[in-house]
């Protein structure tokens, strides 16, 4: 493979002939090696912008805290295709036909979402009701709008999560610790899970985290926030719910619109 070397300041000189871990590396005129292209910006009050620069040509740039935690930084149409399903990128609020109590409770999360942000937002939101009655649909509305207001966003399928924890055991820490940074968690599905004691560790250690640090979380789940903690258990699912149930709660009503 062919690799089109990077232009250097003078003096400078390249260590390697080819790409390491997607970035080329460098001498500078004292000897010090470093990652072309990685430059480091620091902002008020600590925090700094990283940027990153591959070998192919493309950037990331990463918000690094005083405390050390990393969010990456990125524009809202990237994303929310990147946090948002596919199948529902195009969704709309009202677009979906519900009874009484189903509007209600799609104006209840829209208000909900709205007020991200702001000092008004000091609950959670807690979805729950029968399968196919429009819960993704309507986190994702969440999302796209928080995206829009400029904070940063993660939502992911709670099962899919725990198998990518499970895939890369022993060293999650940086996709827990990314889920409980994130301005806005969405969870998609909780409950669904296979209702192990290791599976209630992780949900609680996330929301537990996230309670602490004073951070909006949603979920949605077919469970209400009584009946997952039944199914997690006397232990951590009282524990979970006692952290939850100090929040929000939406009954999603209907049936379901899945053919």
């Amino acid at each position: 493979m062919t690799y089109q070397q990077p232009q250097l300041p003078p003096g400078h000189r390249l260590a390697r002939e080819k790409p390491s871990g997607g970035f080329w590396y460098a001498y500078d005129t004292e000897g010090y090696e470093y990652a072309v292209g990685c430059s480091s910006t620091r902002l008020d009050g600590g925090e700094r912008i990283l940027t990153e620069t591959y070998s192919d040509g493309t950037k990331r740039q990463w918000r690094i805290d005083h405390q050390g935690h990393h969010n990456r930084v990125v524009d809202g149409d990237e994303m929310a295709e990147q946090e948002i399903p596919a199948g529902y990128q195009g969704v709309a609020w009202g677009a979906i036909k519900r009874g009484r109590q189903g509007e209600q409770a799609e104006k209840d999360c829209e208000e909900w979402g709205l007020n991200l942000g702001t000092p008004a937002q000091r609950k959670w939101l807690w979805l729950h009701g029968p399968r196919g009655t429009g819960k993704t649909s309507i986190a994702s509305l969440v999302v796209r709008g928080a995206i829009e207001r400029g904070l940063s966003c993660k939502m992911t399928d709670w099962g899919e999560f725990l198998r990518r924890i499970k895939s890369l055991f022993g060293t999650d820490t940086d996709l827990i610790e990314g889920a409980i940074a994130v301005d806005l968690l969405v969870l998609d599905d909780v409950g669904k899970d296979q209702p192990t004691d290791w599976a209630a560790q992780m949900l609680f250690e996330i929301v537990n985290g996230r309670e602490q640090r004073g951070l909006p979380t949603m979920a949605t789940s077919n469970y209400s926030v009584k009946a997952l903690a039944e199914r997690y258990g006397d232990d951590k699912g009282l524990a979970i719910a006692d952290r939850i149930g100090k929040h929000s709660e939406i009954a999603l009503g209907g049936k379901s619109n899945r053919g």
